[in-house]
C-alpha cells in the first residue's frame, strides 16, 4: 500500500525523467555520459551517432580512444584526471567518424555522480564548419596581408567621410603617418572632387565598384596619374566602408601620350608611302595609308613587284614601271600623274612624288609618295564639262546674258543681246552709261545697284526700263552677280525682255480700273433713295479714276437742262464724248484731258457702257417712281371708298379687303382673311346674316 504523497513523489519523478529523457533524446548537441573506468558511453543520444557515423549498437560498444583524433589512451587518462579534479572541463577537440572523416567538436564536460559513482557528463557541439570558417578567415586575412603589402597598387580603406584608416603603401614624398586618418581629397586636385565624390558615392549607395582616372600633385609639383577602382565592404550585408586600388599610370600616360601624338600624325597623313628596290623592283615596305589607298591588308604587298600598282593604258603595267624606273636612274626623281589600279581592279588616278635614297638594309631603293587625287580628277573633268555647259547655255539662252568687269565695262554677251539693236563689236569694251542705254531718271537705281553689288556680291532683280540703239525704251527684268572665271571676278548681267509683259500689266490695269467703275457704279444705282443728281456727281467721281491718266482728266455731264461737273473742269482740244436719251430727253457726257494724250478704244467703250447703265437706271427709277405714285392714289380711293371692295387672286384667294368691307359683316382683317373661300362666296356676319357675292 502506497500513501498518497508517495504516488504523488513517484509521479512526480517520472514527469521529471521524461522531462529530462525529452531534452536529452532531442537535443540538436551531442549529449553522452562516459565511464572514467572504461571510458565507454552509459547513455548518449542520437545526435552523438548523427555526428560520428555510427549506430547506437556500434558507438555503445567504443572507447574513447576510438574515435579521439587527438589523445592517445595515456593522454586520454590524463585528460579524465584532470576532468575528476576540477569538476568540469571546456575545450576543442577533433574526432573520428565513422568514414575516416575528422570533425571539430567544442566538448563541455563536467563530473556527475549517479548512484554513489563518479561520471563524465559531456555536451558535445560540432564547429566543423565553423572551424573551416575561421581558417577560411584566417587565410583570407594572410592572403589580404600579402597581396596588400606586395601589391604594385596603393590600397586603401577609407570610412563613410573618406578619411583613410588603411594604406599598404604611400607615394614617395608622403609617410603613412601622413595619411593616415586625413581625407582623400586632400590629396586630390580640386578638378578632380567632383567626380571622385561621384565615384565613391556610388559605390556606397549600389554596392557596385567603379574606377575613375585622378591626379596627385607632389610636393614637388609633378603630377602622377592613378587608375583607381573603388569596390565595396560589406559586413552584415551593409557597405561598411571602401577599398581603393590605385595604380600609378604616369609613365604609361606620358607614352600613350607620345603614342596619340604619333597616331594623330598618321591618321591626318592622307599620303601613301612606300619603298621599292632599284634593282629588281620589289616593294619592301608599305604605309598603311599606302595599304588602305591600294585596298590591300597590311604587309600583302611586300615581296611584290612594282608594276602591280600600275593601271592598264595604252601602255602596260610593266612599260609604265621601266619608264618611271629609267627616269629615275638618270635623274634620280620623278614627278607626275599615274593611273594606279587597286587590288580589286578599281582604277584611280594619284599624284607621284619618286626619288631615290640609300637604305642601310636594303641599298638603293626608291621612295615613293602617293597622293589620290581621283576626287581632284573628277571635279576637274566636271568643271570642264560644267564649263562646256555653261558655254552652250550661255550661247543658247534666250535671255540676253552680259559679262561685265569689275569696272562695269562688257568684256562678252550672248545672242540676246541682238535685242538692244548693236552689233557684238559696238557693246565689247563699253559701259551701258557709254552707250546710253540707261535712261537718265534710272541712273540713280543703277548706281546704287552696282554699288550693293559690288558689295555683296549680288544684285535683287530690278525691272528698269532701258534704251536700244534706235531710241525706243524696253522693260526689262535684270539680275546680275558676280562669278569667279578663272581667277578673274566678273559681273554676270542677265536681262529679260519683259515690254509685252508691261504693255500687258498696264492694259490688265485699265481693265482693272474700268471693272471697278463699272462695279461701283452698280451698286451706286441700287440704292433705292438715291437721288438722280447724286449719281450724277458720283459718276463723275467714278469715272475719273478709270481713266489712263486721271490727274489730267476733266469731264462734265449735261441732263435735263443742269451740268454736272468737278471744280477743274477745262475744255481742250483732246476730247471724248458720248450721249445717250432717257425718257426722250438728251446725257451728254464729255471727257477732256488736259494734255495731248491719246484716249484708248477702251475708254470710248467705257463710257459707252456707263451711258447705257446711266440710261438704264434713270429710267428704271423713273418708272418705279410712277408705279408707286400710282399705287399711293390705288391705295387712298380702297381705303376711303363707302362700298366695300375686297380682292382676291385667280385662284380665289383673298388678298385684301377694304375698311368698309370688313364693317359690312363685322370682322377684322386677320379674321376675314382665314375664311373659306369658294366660286360663289357666301358670307354670314357675326349676327348670322347672309350675303351672297359673285
Amino acid at each position: 500500500f502506497k500513501s498518497m504523497e508517495q504516488i504523488a513523489l513517484e509521479r512526480k519523478l517520472k514527469e521529471t525523467e521524461l522531462r529530462y529523457r525529452t531534452t536529452f533524446d532531442q537535443s540538436p548537441d551531442g549529449i553522452i555520459i562516459l565511464d572514467f573506468e572504461t571510458t565507454r558511453a552509459i547513455e548518449f543520444n542520437i545526435a552523438i551517432c548523427d555526428i560520428l557515423g555510427y549506430s547506437r549498437e556500434e558507438f555503445a560498444e567504443l572507447k574513447v580512444s576510438d574515435y579521439d583524433a587527438i589523445e592517445d589512451p595515456s593522454n586520454t587518462r590524463a585528460h579524465i584526471e584532470k576532468v575528476l579534479l576540477l569538476g568540469r572541463d571546456d575545450f576543442d577537440t577533433k574526432m573520428l567518424t565513422k568514414n575516416g572523416d575528422i570533425k571539430d567538436i567544442h566538448v563541455i564536460a563536467k563530473v556527475i555522480e549517479l548512484s554513489g559513482k563518479k561520471y563524465s557528463q559531456s555536451v558535445w557541439r560540432d564547429i566543423t564548419e565553423s572551424k573551416k570558417t575561421e581558417r577560411k578567415l584566417k587565410e583570407s586575412e594572410e592572403k589580404w596581408k600579402a597581396l596588400s603589402e606586395n601589391s604594385p597598387a596603393h590600397v586603401l580603406l577609407l570610412d563613410r567621410e573618406h578619411k583613410i584608416i588603411f594604406i599598404n603603401r604611400t607615394v614617395p614624398d608622403l609617410s603613412k603617418e601622413e595619411v593616415i586618418g586625413t581625407s582623400i581629397y586632400n590629396f586630390t586636385p580640386q578638378e578632380f572632387h567632383k567626380v571622385t565624390r561621384d565615384c565613391y558615392y556610388s559605390v556606397w549607395e549600389t554596392g557596385e565598384p567603379s574606377s575613375i582616372t585622378t591626379k596627385y600633385i607632389t610636393k614637388e609639383g609633378d603630377a602622377r596619374y592613378f587608375d583607381v577602382r573603388v569596390g565595396p565592404v560589406f559586413k552584415s550585408g551593409k557597405v561598411v566602408a571602401l577599398i581603393s586600388h590605385s595604380i600609378d599610370i604616369t609613365e604609361r600616360k606620358k607614352k600613350e601620350e607620345k603614342i596619340r601624338l604619333q597616331s594623330k600624325i598618321i591618321e591626318n597623313m592622307s599620303e601613301g608611302v612606300y619603298l621599292i628596290k632599284l634593282d629588281d623592283g620589289t616593294i619592301v615596305y608599305t604605309n598603311p595609308a599606302f595599304e588602305e589607298m591600294f585596298g590591300y591588308n597590311p604587309g600583302e604587298m611586300i615581296s611584290k613587284n612594282v608594276a602591280i600598282v600600275n593601271a592598264p593604258t595604252d601602255k602596260s603595267p610593266e612599260e609604265t614601271r621601266e619608264e618611271i624606273m629609267g627616269i629615275l636612274k638618270d635623274t634620280g626623281e620623278w614627278h607626275g600623274e599615274v593611273l594606279n589600279i587597286k587590288k580589286d581592279g578599281t582604277p584611280f588616278w594619284c599624284y607621284a612624288n619618286v626619288s631615290l635614297f640609300d637604305h642601310p638594309e636594303y641599298g638603293m631603293v626608291v621612295v615613293s609618295v602617293h597622293t589620290d587625287i581621283t576626287e581632284r580628277k573628277k571635279i576637274e573633268q566636271e568643271l570642264e564639262e560644267s564649263e562646256e555647259m555653261y558655254r552652250s547655255l550661255f550661247e543658247n539662252s534666250p535671255l540676253a546674258i552680259g559679262i561685265l568687269d569689275m569696272t562695269g565695262k562688257i568684256v562678252n554677251v550672248n545672242s540676246g543681246h541682238k535685242i538692244s539693236g548693236f552689233d557684238k563689236e559696238e557693246l565689247i569694251g563699253k559701259s551701258f552709261a557709254e552707250l546710253s542705254l540707261i535712261p537718265k531718271e534710272s541712273l540713280p537705281k543703277i548706281v546704287n545697284g552696282f554699288k550693293s553689288l559690288i558689295k555683296k556680291g549680288y544684285s535683287k532683280p530690278e525691272e528698269i526700263q532701258l534704251i536700244n540703239k534706235d531710241g525706243n525704251p524696253r522693260w526689262s527684268y535684270i539680275q546680275a552677280s558676280v562669278i569667279k572665271l578663272g581667277d578673274k571676278n566678273l559681273i554676270q548681267v542677265i536681262t529679260q525682255n519683259i515690254t509685252k509683259i508691261k504693255e500687258t500689266e498696264q492694259k490688265l490695269a485699265e481693265r482693272v480700273k474700268e471693272l471697278t467703275c463699272l462695279y461701283e457704279l452698280s451698286k451706286l444705282v441700287e440704292n433705292p433713295v438715291i437721288s438722280l443728281r447724286d449719281i450724277l456727281n458720283s459718276t463723275l467721281n467714278l469715272i475719273l479714276p478709270a481713266f489712263q491718266f486721271p490727274d489730267i482728266t476733266t469731264a462734265r455731264i449735261t441732263y435735263n437742262g443742269r451740268e454736272y461737273k468737278p471744280t477743274n473742269y477745262e475744255e481742250t482740244e483732246w476730247k471724248l464724248s458720248t450721249m445717250v436719251e432717257i425718257n426722250e430727253k438728251p446725257l451728254q457726257m464729255e471727257f477732256y484731258y488736259l494734255e495731248d494724250k491719246p484716249f484708248l478704244k477702251e475708254e470710248h467703250e467705257l463710257i459707252n457702257e456707263i451711258g447705257i447703265r446711266l440710261k438704264t437706271s434713270i429710267e428704271e427709277k423713273e418708272v418705279q417712281k410712277k408705279l408707286q405714285l400710282s399705287e399711293d392714289k390705288y391705295r387712298t380711293l380702297f381705303e376711303s371708298s363707302v362700298d366695300g371692295i375686297a380682292s382676291a387672286d385667280m385662284e380665289g384667294n383673298v388678298i385684301d379687303a377694304n375698311k368698309a368691307f370688313l364693317d359690312m359683316l363685322g370682322y377684322s382683317k386677320d379674321e376675314f382673311l382665314k375664311l373659306p373661300y369658294y366660286n360663289f362666296l357666301l358670307l354670314r356676319d357675326k349676327k348670322d346674316k347672309y350675303f351672297l357675292f359673285y
